[in-house]
Parts: C-alpha cells; structure tokens; sequence
C-alpha cells in the first residue's frame, strides 16, 4: 500500500537542451524563478583565486559523490562547461544529466531555504516526440535518484553547506500541454480560463535543436504532432560560422549562450536609446571586432522560412484553430519571420510558459494530494 504524504512545495522544472527554467516559491509565497543554461562545470577550471583579483564567476559550488562542480548565471562565461544537450531519449539515463537535477536541486534548496523536512514535488515535462511510457519512467526515475534507502532522498553540498531535498513525487507532462495549462491555470492552481478546455488549440514550440508542432482539443493531445529537426541553434551556427571566418578560419568556440547574451544586451540597449540593435562579437583586444548582424537576420528568415513550410505541411485546416500558441525562449524573435502567422497568441511569457504550466500543474496535483491526505 502507498501512503500519501503530505506536499509542502512544488518546484517546475524545465530542463532543456539550451536552458534550465526554474519555478517555484519562497518562503514566504512569493515567486522565484531561474534561467540557466543546461551546461554546468568542473570548479578546477576556474583555477585558484588569489585575493579579489581573479575574475568573480556569478556561480555555486556543488559537491557531488566526492567532486566539486559549479553552476549559475555565469556558467557559461566560465573556460570550459559540460553540455547535457541531446535529442536522443537515452539524455535522461546520463551520469551529466543526472547531476545536472542533483545540482539544480541544490541550487534551488540553498536559493529559497527547503527544509529536510519539507515534502517536494516536481513538476517537469517532455518533449512531444518522447512521450512513450519508458522515456517518461527515465524522467521521474532521474528526478528521484539512486538513493539506496529513501526513494527521492538528495543530499548536494552548496558551497559548503549541506542540503537535503525529499522528493515525494514527480509529474511529466508533455510540454504543449504545459503551455495552455500556463494559461488555463493560474498560481495557485485553480482555472482561471475555464473556455480554453472547450477549444481546438495549435501549439508551435520553437526550441534549441527542434520545432514541435502540436494539436491540442478538449486537452487531448492529437496524434498528428510533427517534430522538425531546426530550430533557433541553427541562428547560433550561422553567427559562430560568420565569427570564424572574421577570424581567419580558425575555430573561436563561441558557444551558443556567449551569442545570446550579447544578442539579449544588443536588445536592451537598442530599445533604451530607440535605434536598431547592432550585434558585435570580440573576442579579445587582439581579435576583430565581428558585426553578425546581417548574418542573424539571415539566419532568422531562413529558419522562419522553414517553421513557415512546415506549419503549411502539417495543417491544411488552419482557419479551424481557435488558438494559435507560438512558444520558445526566442519566439518572440522568429515570430515576424513566420508569414503564415498573421496573428499568433503568445503566454504572458512565451520563454517561460513550459514551467508556468508545469508549476500551475504541480500545484493544482499539490491541493488535490493534500486534500485526499486530509
């Protein structure tokens, strides 16, 4: 017989190939939310500090069987990070993946104050095309961790303070369905939008390596979704292509999140002074100084172009969709590239909807887990 425990918080867990999202809530109730990227590192690679001089890294240390790692906003500026990214279904059964949820849940236990007595639930999803029964087995079963005498026991060292995370339970929910119940359900996890279950809804989900298109009616995912195999790396590939021809040919190794910092600066910066955005790459003093701006416009139109045939390819109904829900960290940069959308329907957040929804969720099954534990 299974007993129910009681759950005290909930945390939504996003875990990409190019980005982590994190959501879940202090103490006190207010939000918390993280965005990383889906790289963490060895803490050797930093080198020795001597002082204040060396460079101060945004990051935490993370002790792990006995090895020091490191993660946090500033991971990838560090010399050399460890990639998680795959689109193969067996990402989930890796030693990197693992840690990279052990390191996760350290963060988060350390950022918002999880108790040892505290009963977590994780809310987390998958992509469309990785739905089958063993791949989500290999999600929950990652998330709850290999401890031999208590099923969903962590225990991580936070820069040198240890943390323990009981993990009670773990929901995955593919990840279109996320993005509406971002919208269907509010923080608490009651419905807020109750006519969004009555509509025929498409869900174009613009990710790293990949573009999902879904079919979602009455919430019942279609079986017509479609995955195809570009997505905004491709934007990335071109503008690190551009970025070594600048530099003689040689090999910069600029990795994807370096671009889009200096992407999301060039943004900030153009919106405060009213001018178009300017994208530059330098990579030291020595080095040329690399415009990439035509070259990321390029790329956006021709991976605009691509998610454009494939919409015309996969919905020859289009007119009959209710909602039309375009999602991803860099949808709002592809959109006016996508024709065929006149007028898409973007989450409050489209970066985030994927966790919004997994947290919504989380805490909708948190009131229903609680209230039959009396």
């Amino acid at each position: 017989m299974t007993i129910k425990k009681k759950i005290d918080r909930v945390i939504g867990v996003d875990l990409g190939n190019g980005l982590v999202n994190v959501r879940s809530v202090y103490p006190d109730g207010s939000p918390y939310t993280i965005t990383f990227p889906s790289a963490f590192g060895y803490k050797k690679v930093i080198g020795e500090e001597f002082g204040q001089a060396g460079t101060q890294y945004n990051v935490k240390t993370f002790t792990i069987d006995g090895v020091d790692y490191i993660w946090g906003e500033d991971i990838a500026k560090t010399p050399e990070i460890i990639h998680t990214a795959s689109l193969l279904e067996d990402r989930y059964e890796t030693k990197n993946y693992k840690n990279l949820i052990k390191i996760i849940l350290g963060y988060v236990a350390k950022d918002i104050e999880i108790q040892p007595t505290e009963q977590i639930l994780i809310s987390t999803g998958v992509p469309s095309n990785q739905t089958k029964e063993s791949t989500v087995n290999a999600i929950r079963k990652a998330f709850l961790g290999d401890a031999q005498d208590y099923l969903g026991l962590h225990k991580v060292t936070v820069n040198g303070e240890e943390f323990t995370i009981n993990v009670a339970m773990v929901t995955v929910t593919p990840q279109p369905l996320a993005t509406v119940l971002a919208v269907y359900l509010d923080e608490n996890g009651l419905v807020k939008n109750r006519e969004l279950k009555k509509k025929k809804i498409a869900v174009i989900d613009i990710g790293g390596g990949t573009t999902d298109l879904d079919t979602l009616f009455e919430f019942r995912r279609q079986n017509d979704y479609r995955s195809i195999g570009v997505g905004f790396r491709d934007v990335y590939k071109a503008i690190q292509a551009k970025i070594n021809e600048e530099n003689g040919g040689k090999e910069m190794n600029v990795n994807d999140y370096i671009i889009l910092d200096i992407i999301e600066k060039a943004e900030r910066e153009a919106k405060e002074k009213g001018t178009e955005p300017v994208y530059t790459y330098q990579g030291s003093e020595k080095q040329p100084v690399v415009d990439f701006t035509k070259v990321y416009q390029d790329a956006l139109h021709e991976l605009g172009m691509k998610i454009n045939q494939a919409i015309s390819n996969q919905w020859k109904d289009f007119d009959t969709f209710d909602k039309v829900f375009l999602v991803g960290g860099s949808a709002l940069r592809v959109a006016p590239y996508i024709e065929i959308l006149q007028e898409p329907d973007f989450p409050k957040n489209p970066g985030l909807s994927n966790v919004e929804g997994y947290y919504n969720f989380g805490v909708s099954k948190m009131n229903e887990n609680n209230k039959d534990n009396g």
